[in-house]
């Protein structure tokens, strides 16, 4: 396999609190990789130790095949990277920020700000001074300047932070551009899960520093779980008629309420509804639930919500 970036055992320590622990994480060339967990859980620890911000206490990082050192920084070439809010200078345009930035990355060529501007849609706005700019076209800048080296990897954390749902849509469609049109990699840190499942290809659970799961997005949707909540009149014989006549578990949600899990069957809520009308149960309620992310991630990490 391609690995753009692994790491192995990867642990940080701060004196007897440990932050993150033997952490291995694979993110394979093309990955949109979603970080995920609580605050406090150890992701921006992990991000800033890939990127070199902070030393790891033991472990090691491998990016593009080579081990990183940490007296040598040049891995980071290929990478780009957006930790927390992505801050530029407000008196300037868009054009003289990533001008500046590419004199700063030694790039000589700066036919380059204006491909990534226009990557970004603020072509049309590269004239106009940054503090005249939307908080989802300063996100939108920062990931400009973040590609302007051509990294194989982007490290986005909380990305989605502030913005208002087009804003989001827009840096969703971005991201998904990159992925497709500049084989680009990606990681992801983000609490908004509905967006996550969007756009990852594959996810990292990490809860006190721990890697709880790691796995592709069409492993997860496969285990999603599928389940009906019926509200009747009499649990128990509901209970009993839809066992013999379905062959559907059930457990008891309350004294009205059953929940039938129907994960692998092809079940139609009406034979539900017909046979328990057909034995002469009341049916005053029928919900069909499929499990989303943010119900996979309660139940890995013991019923922890974000």
């Amino acid at each position: 396999m391609n690995y753009i970036l692994k790491t192995d055992n990867l642990t940080k320590q701060y004196g007897t609190q440990l932050s993150v622990s033997n952490l291995c994480i694979n993110i394979e060339e093309r990955d949109i990789y979603g970080f995920i967990g609580r605050n406090g859980a150890g992701k921006t620890t992990t991000l800033k130790m890939i990127l070199g911000l902070i030393p790891a206490t033991s472990g090691k990082i491998t990016v593009l095949g080579k081990e990183v050192n940490k007296k040598d920084i040049s891995y980071l070439r290929n990478i780009g990277s957006i930790i927390e809010f992505p801050s530029s200078y407000e008196n300037l345009t868009a054009y003289e920020n990533l001008k500046l930035h590419s004199n700063y990355m030694g790039l000589e060529d700066k036919s380059i700000i204006d491909e990534c501007l226009d990557k970004v849609d603020l072509l049309n706005d590269k004239k106009k001074k940054v503090k005249e700019y939307s908080l989802g076209m300063k996100k939108r800048l920062g990931i400009a300047r973040a590609i302007l080296h051509k990294p194989k990897l982007l490290i986005l954390d909380e990305p989605t932070n502030g913005l208002d749902p087009l804003g989001i849509r827009d840096l969703r469609n971005f991201i998904l551009r990159l992925a497709s049109e500049d084989n680009m990699t990606f990681i992801i840190s983000s609490h908004i899960l509905s967006e996550l499942e969007l756009t990852v290809t594959k996810l990292g659970i990490i809860e006190k520093g721990i890697l709880l799961k790691e796995a592709s997005m069409n492993e997860i949707n496969d285990s999603y779980e599928e389940y009906v909540d019926v509200k009747v009149d009499d649990v128990k014989k509901a209970q009993k008629v839809l066992n013999e006549n379905l062959n559907l578990d059930s457990s008891l949600i309350d004294d009205n309420y059953l929940r039938l899990n129907i994960k692998g069957k092809e079940m139609k809520t009406n034979y539900i509804s017909k046979a328990l009308v057909n034995n002469s149960v009341e049916l005053f309620e029928l919900i069909k639930h499929k499990e989303g992310l943010e119900d996979y991630f309660v139940r890995v990490s013991g019923g922890i919500r974000l």
